[in-house]
Formats: C-alpha cells, structure tokens, sequence
C-alpha cells in the first residue's frame, strides 16, 4: 500500500524476517499532540526462527519509530505478549467476542 514502510532482515540475498512500520497517527493531548506509531504483523522464515531475529526486527522498528518523533510505540493486536514484554511492552488492554477486559 502506499506510505506503508516495511522493514526486512536478509540473510544473503534471502528474506529472513520482516516487520511492518506502522504509523497510527496524531492525536491532541494536553497542551501539545502525540505521534503514535508502533511494530507490527512481524514474521520470520521458519528456517530462521529461534535465533532472535523477529525480536530484534522489533526492537529496530521501535527504536527507529522513536528516533523519527513518535511520542508512544504500541502494539494493537497480538497473542504472544510475554514475547513484546522482553521489550518493554506491556498489556493495557485485552478484547474477546465478551468485550474488553482492562
């Protein structure tokens, strides 16, 4: 899609992982506005998997989001939370088919 940035690691001439750079937008808060932005829709190869490599993709796009202005990185979907947790991601949030649970 246009304005979608995604960043890949390469083994060789090989993808190994990527992570999509998302950009949620800006949103007035207090005196000023928030730029928010986050990782997302990570995947490695199978044959590269196990070697840290999706969790340093998200580490990267993290660190990248920041040096660029974003004010507040998250993750709007997942179900491995304990593997963003390694990174300082937290759960503020969970949905089912019930509704939110805070």
């Amino acid at each position: 899609q246009e304005n979608s940035r995604i960043y890949c690691a390469m083994a060789g001439n090989e993808i190994a992982s990527f992570c999509l750079i998302e950009n949620f937008g800006s949103y007035p808060y207090d005196d000023g506005i928030l730029k928010f932005g986050g990782p997302g829709c990570v995947g490695t190869v199978p044959k590269f998997r196990r070697q840290g490599i999706g969790l340093r993709m998200v580490f990267d796009v993290t660190q990248l989001l920041k040096d660029e202005g974003y004010d507040m990185s998250y993750i709007h979907y997942t179900g491995v939370s304990p593997w963003y947790a390694k990174l300082g991601y937290h759960t503020v949030l969970r949905w089912n088919c019930n509704g939110f649970e805070f």
